[in-house]
């Protein structure tokens, strides 16, 4: 018989057909709707040395292999394992057994084939009949088989989705292979009905999991509950029914064994083969125990059927073999089966678990199995198949968990458990996580006690956050607080989580003082140390730096990735003729921390801007945000809040304060923003927490910021005050130039960014543990670079701060040089920084005060409201000839701010009018009244400002000056005037 004769008289007409390949534990799958196509396929895997399988029922669709799906059947089938070790010898021996056994039932020959161990027996059936029609009779005839002693493999005979070996194939597990063909053929098919008909009727078969429902697979689960946390304890049972709350059918089984029915005989034997026998008075084996007292007791039968029970058996099938003794039951309707009075959790041995993450996919082996359906149960000889999932390559890590408090357990498998008695005794547990969870560590914080809180899981590891004891407290906060950092918290279980993170904050307190959390990153007290995310940097240590409430959401921003050396390679790109202007920029990053280190300065801002895009602005930002970590999340940009910068200057603290595109900012916040950064401290502000109390502020900041735009930060002051100054000598402005140019440039910008991307925060923790160990050096390094600077430039006073970054910024580079972290000459660098600082100073100067064209501005701005009058005018003249018109008219109108008698050239200014006007410029009236009296001859007066007039409305407080002091211009300065 050819394999397509065979196959058509074991399988359907219609549906998927399915055949699978397996070699080295991987299997292939394969459906189609042709059976030529899979007897073609069949033979190319026999080629290709896999061991060739057929699924004994056609499917519904080609999606998987599994009972479900299972559209029909058209033989029954068994499975006879022989061989050293096997329940045969020899396939003579199994062939003279199965013989004797299909006799007995007057049952027709089937079909043998010899699988290459073992013999495989079909019934070809009249017809396809549906898994419904077909699995009664299935099942029936496994439980006869088993019963005769007929040593089949239970697991094969009622499993609808079985894959047994094809005929005239090979099997390759034995070497040489051997030939997998068909030793006897049928005489014919047999129908359905009749051959259940020869089979005995009154035996209730055991049943598989394929037997169940849906519906009552999920109680089974429920009942089975989770095999890596349960074990299951025979002894409990006994006990509660000895106390009256356990199972009257296991009582029954022990205490009266002969008047057990067969089926009532499975039923107890399914919860007992499940359980150990710790606990059991002679530690017999719990399936013997409950057979034991049985007058045809044989221990040989009792192990052949238990073997064949592959799943506990709920209560209702206990109830419908013996109904009544489930009347009365304290468990009826709270339990699915009498496994559950059994279950107790296994206990984690070790305080240790090992986390799994995953590397690389192995892309061959995914695409050659892309396309295979889940195995749902090994085959016929139960060869080893892996999971069709694609490989990838693991990397292990422990991490040692705390003991939980008392009352906690942390089950086999991990998570959390709370273990409890009632009054009789009896263990009752219930698991309230299902991960790792405990408390590291109790900390005082800014805003009350907080604590650490860890969990684990198999892919990510341990990872942790941080709640205030004020959050944990409260039911609302409990429940955001978890859920938000990816710990499940159900309503069910909310309220022992509640108990147990309380459990652990008493635990806690009992066992010493609370950790202070810093709530600043940069420099400690004294500079004995240096706080870098979640580290804390000594001269000759490392220690770990736990996440405070206002630290915890930056301290991945420090994360160290790729390695040191591959950043180093990328920091050469800067090491370019013109490059000066970026590696200024870069070299904030090196300075920052060392501004602490200059008294009374807490900060500078350097802006590089340029109206072009393309052109480098901001990655030189990005190389300096990459000596400390993530580049892309610590630098802020323009369209971030002015708080949010604040923010991040007071926690960074010391730290650089990188901002992109500080152009969006508008010009009041522009101007603040500058004076600000040198302040040193964000503006006082109420807590955003419906408290009557001011916000917490840090400790001071030391810092060097960085900015570019696309126009100049001092210009966008300038809309807000009219002569920004004190914002210019608090700004280092450079205009940023185009240095890349063409393809070949613009690559290896991409190359940089796609670096920096993957290498950042090796460079800061060397640097600055080296600055700690070499302090006084450090300091004496960056006062004689200061001091050089100021005597190179003779330096005046108001500019302090740009002396104070271009020193840091030297300082830093040099040092940062010695540790071969960066390459730069510095010496052009120098020179570059002298020029800059020079062009500053000039741009200052150009912002003096001129006390004239600020009267002339006050003069143009008011034209309309300034009587014009010869000093010699008087009210009795009627046609007022002495009033000086202007334009269409020749009296003030709207407001009256001031009188200018023309033939003395003297101006008379009313006080109010003239202050109103220099606030909202951001002039200080004190200083402008200076200038004034020093140069414009002014004076402070009393005047009669509607004199000669028909107004003339009494004496006025005034400041007089007197215009065109010097209205003579120099020839050479008329263009410039007029530009």
């Amino acid at each position: 018989m050819n394999t397509k004769e065979f196959l058509t008289t074991v399988l359907s007409d219609e549906g998927y057909y399915c055949v699978a390949g397996i070699k080295n534990g991987k299997i292939k799958t394969k459906f189609y709707t042709s059976l030529d196509a899979a007897i073609e396929t069949a033979n190319n895997f026999d080629l290709e040395k896999h061991d060739a399988y057929f699924a004994l029922g056609s499917f519904v669709d080609g999606t998987n292999r599994k009972a479900e799906n299972v559209r029909d059947l058209k033989a029954l089938f068994l499975d006879l394992d022989c061989g050293e070790g096997k329940p045969y010898k020899t396939q003579q021996e199994a062939l003279l057994a199965l013989k004797d056994w299909y006799k007995k039932y007057d049952i027709p020959r089937p079909t043998v084939v010899n699988s290459g161990r073992g013999l495989h027996a079909y019934w070809s059936l009249d017809r396809a009949y549906t898994r419904e029609e077909w699995l009664p009779v299935a099942t029936n005839l496994k439980a006869t088989c088993l019963q005769d002693g007929l040593e089949i493999d239970p697991a094969v005979t009622s499993d609808a989705a079985r894959i047994l070996r094809i005929p005239n194939t090979h099997n390759f597990k034995d070497e040489p292979p051997t030939e997998v063909r068909i030793v006897s053929p049928a005489k014919g098919p047999v129908v359905l009905a009749e051959f259940a008909a020869k089979l005995p009727t009154d035996l209730i078969t055991v049943l598989s999991p394929r037997d169940y429902s849906s519906a009552d697979k999920s109680d089974m689960d429920n009942a089975k509950g989770n095999e890596s946390k349960y074990t299951y304890k025979f002894a409990n049972i006994l006990l509660k029914t000895a106390q009256g709350s356990g199972c009257a059918h296991i009582d029954k089984a022990i205490r009266k064994p002969d008047e057990l029915s067969y089926p009532e005989w499975t039923h107890a034997l399914s919860i007992a083969k499940r359980c150990d026998t710790d606990g059991v008075v002679g530690g017999l084996p719990a399936i013997h125990l409950i057979s034991k007292g049985y007058s045809e007791y044989s221990a040989d039968e009792t192990e052949k059927i238990a073997a064949s029970i592959e799943f506990p058996h709920l209560c209702t099938t206990f109830n419908n073999d013996c109904p009544g003794l489930c009347d009365g039951c304290p468990n009826n309707g709270k339990i699915k089966s009498p496994i559950t009075l059994c279950r107790e959790l296994k206990l984690a041995e070790s305080d240790e678990v090992e986390v799994q993450g995953y590397a690389e996919v192995d892309e061959d082996f995914y695409d050659e199995r892309a396309d295979e359906a889940p195995v749902e149960s090994p085959d016929a000889e139960s060869v080893e198949v892996q999971d069709a999932k694609p490989k990838k390559e693991s990397v292990l890590e422990k991490i040692k968990i705390p003991t939980y408090p008392d009352k906690y357990v942390r089950p086999e498998g991990g998570g959390v458990a709370k273990v409890m008695h009632d009054k009789e005794g009896n263990r009752e547990e219930v698991i309230i996580c299902p991960d790792n969870l405990y408390v590291k560590k109790r900390m005082a914080d800014i805003e009350g006690p907080c604590y650490e809180i860890a969990h684990t899981s198999k892919y990510e590891g341990e990872r942790t956050f941080v709640a205030s004891q004020k959050e944990l407290m409260s039911a609302e906060s409990f429940r955001a607080k978890l859920n938000s950092n990816d710990v499940l918290v159900l309503p069910s279980s909310q309220k022992e989580l509640m108990e147990y993170i309380a459990s652990w904050i008493i635990k806690l307190k009992e066992s010493g003082p609370p950790i202070q959390v810093k709530s600043q990153f940069g420099w400690t007290e004294n500079c004995k140390s240096f706080v870098l995310g979640d580290k804390e940097i000594f001269g000759n240590r490392i220690e770990h730096n736990p996440a405070g409430s206002r630290t915890a959401q930056y301290i991945h921003m420090f994360d160290k990735k790729g390695t040191l050396e591959e950043w180093k390679n990328l920091a050469k790109f800067y090491n370019k003729p013109g490059f000066e202007q970026h590696q200024y920029m870069f070299g904030l990053s090196f300075g920052s921390p060392l501004m602490e280190f200059v008294s009374g300065i807490s900060g500078c801002i350097y802006n590089l801007n340029s109206p072009e895009t393309g052109i480098g602005k901001t990655t030189g930002m990005w190389g300096g945000a990459s000596v400390w970590g993530n580049h892309k999340k610590l630098v802020i940009v323009g369209k971030d809040t002015p708080n949010s910068a604040w923010n991040r200057a007071e926690v960074g603290k010391n730290l650089p304060l990188y901002i992109d595109e500080v152009s969006n900012y508008k010009p009041e916040p522009a101007s603040d923003f500058c004076y600000a950064i040198s302040d040193g401290v964000q503006k006082n502000r109420m807590s955003n927490k419906g408290e009557n109390a001011e916000r917490f502020r840090g400790e001071p900041w030391s810092l060097n910021c960085g900015t570019t735009g696309n126009s100049s930060l001092t210009d966008i002051a300038g809309q807000y005050r009219s002569s920004p100054k004190g914002e210019s000598g608090r700004v280092v402005a450079a205009t940023a130039t185009r240095l890349l140019h063409g393809p070949k440039d613009t690559l290896e910008a991409n190359d940089l960014n796609d670096q920096l991307a993957e290498n950042y925060g090796h460079a800061g923790p060397l640097y600055i543990q080296h600055v700690i160990k070499n302090k006084v050096a450090v300091k004496e390094l960056l006062a004689d670079t200061r001091t050089k600077l100021i005597k190179v430039l003779n330096a005046e006073p108001q500019e302090r701060f740009w002396i104070a970054q271009a020193a840091t910024v030297h300082t830093g580079c040099t040092i940062a040089k010695e540790l071969g972290l960066i390459d730069w000459d510095l010496d052009k660098l120098w020179k570059w920084i002298l020029k800059l600082i020079k062009a500053q100073r000039a741009n200052l100067k150009g912002m003096d005060m001129d006390i004239e064209d600020l009267i002339s501005q006050f003069y143009m701005d008011n034209a309309r409201s300034i009587l014009r009058i010869n000093s010699t005018a008087t009210n009795t003249d009627p046609e007022l000839q002495n009033i000086i018109p202007i334009n269409m008219q020749d009296m003030p109108n709207y407001k009256f701010v001031a009188r200018h008698e023309v033939d003395t050239n003297k101006l008379f200014i009313r006080i109010p009018p003239f202050k109103q006007w220099l606030a909202e410029r951001k002039y200080t009236y004190a200083s402008v009244k200076a200038l004034i009296y020093g140069r414009m001859e002014g004076k402070s007066s009393k005047k009669r400002m509607g004199a000669g007039t028909k107004m003339d409305i009494g004496v006025t407080a005034v400041i007089e000056c007197t215009l065109n002091i010097n209205p003579t211009v120099r020839a050479e300065d008329s263009d410039e005037v007029e530009a």
